[in-house]
């Protein structure tokens, strides 16, 4: 604290200023660090009402929709449903991504508004921010719109939504009732000739979490030999849902199909699966001339993980090119988190093992 020659106080904050320069204002450091924070606070959700009825917008501003209640949403409803259908498709786009990149931020209540919007891309973000979420009261209304939606891409989406609550339901995080249920509703879906098969591929996908089903699994088997690309495609991706060791002929044929878009999926469909994926993986990396393809089977060993995963992509750093070094250190990374848990459930069994000797 110091004082001026009128006898005032006032603060006089430390900064260090550029030698070379000694024209330059000094940094003052309590007004930069209250500038930084003022940015850095999540807008009220009163301020972004108000923000999205205005002429411009600015994307920060729908963090105020974060972890509404349902005041909130009744309050939003209207003025929602007042902005123009392009407006309210740019704000659903830009919610979705900051609610795929924030796991802080929670626009569930949000999503669900959405599923009742009037504009078939707003339902269709709608059902796939929901997929993030594992409130079972959003089963019954993405259920509705797969079944029901007069727009194709909208029940796809709901479909592959209701793959987070398939999971949960094989966990047994869900009660069973509320399982069984929905694992018929989507079979009614798969089995409806009459629908569009990329709802009833995607129907397959979601079911396809329930392993021990032989209907669903055998399903899967009709669906790769029917003849149809879309239908044979969701079964490759059912495949990687349900995880069943049954399916690794078929992928290690898929992983050789001529058609790119087949060969990714099917890297994709191995990640659920042990070490026992990896040379299949492994060969994609190696010798697949489409990128993207690469890139899905490298993503897929770090999926894998365990120690076979890691040394392979530790081998691979020197045969793929600089652009996919990154993406290998990155899988490398994720496969190592698996070593520890792998090497855990060996050393369990061997002891197990052993103690039996002394039985």
């Amino acid at each position: 604290m110091s004082q001026d020659h009128n006898g005032d106080d006032e603060m006089r904050i430390f900064s260090i200023e550029d030698q070379e320069d000694s024209d330059t204002e000094p940094l003052d450091l309590e007004e930069d660090a209250f500038e930084v924070f003022q940015a850095e606070m999540l807008p009220e959700f009163e301020e972004a009402l108000e923000a999205i009825g205005a002429a411009s917008l600015e994307p920060r501003m729908l963090q105020g929709f974060s972890d509404m209640g349902r005041n909130d949403v009744r309050r939003l409803k209207p003025v929602w449903n007042a902005l123009p259908e392009e407006a309210r498709g740019t704000i659903a786009e830009l919610i979705l991504a900051m609610g795929q990149t924030d796991i802080l931020q929670d626009y569930q209540r949000f999503f669900s508004l959405m599923l009742d919007d009037a504009a078939a891309v707003v339902r269709e973000t709608g059902a796939l921010g929901l997929a993030m979420y594992e409130d079972e009261e959003y089963i019954e209304p993405l259920v509705r719109l797969m079944q029901s939606d007069p727009v194709t891409a909208v029940r796809v989406a709901a479909a592959d939504a209701l793959a987070t609550f398939t999971t949960l339901g094989e966990f047994m995080e869900l009660p069973e009732r509320t399982a069984n249920k929905l694992s018929k509703d989507l079979m009614r879906v798969v089995r409806d000739t009459q629908a569009p098969e990329a709802i009833r591929a995607a129907a397959l996908g979601a079911a396809a979490v329930r392993s021990q089903d032989d209907a669903i699994q055998d399903t899967i088997e009709v669906f790769y030999e029917s003849g149809s690309e879309e239908l044979r495609i969701g079964a490759i991706q059912a495949m990687g849902r349900s995880g069943n060791t049954r399916w690794l002929p078929m992928l290690d044929v898929a992983v050789r199909d001529p058609d790119p878009e087949v060969r990714q999926l099917a890297a994709r469909a191995m990640g659920p699966f042990e070490s026992e994926v990896v040379p299949m993986l492994t060969m994609l990396v190696r010798e697949d001339q489409e990128p993207a393809v690469r890139l899905e089977a490298i993503q897929a060993l770090g999926t894998v993980g365990g120690r076979k995963a890691v040394d392979s992509l530790m081998t691979l750093r020197d045969y793929v090119s600089d652009d996919e070094i990154e993406a290998i250190d990155i899988a490398i990374d994720e496969a190592e988190a698996w070593v520890g848990i792998e090497e855990f459930d060996l050393d369990a069994e061997f002891d197990m093992d052993e103690g039996d000797q002394f039985l």
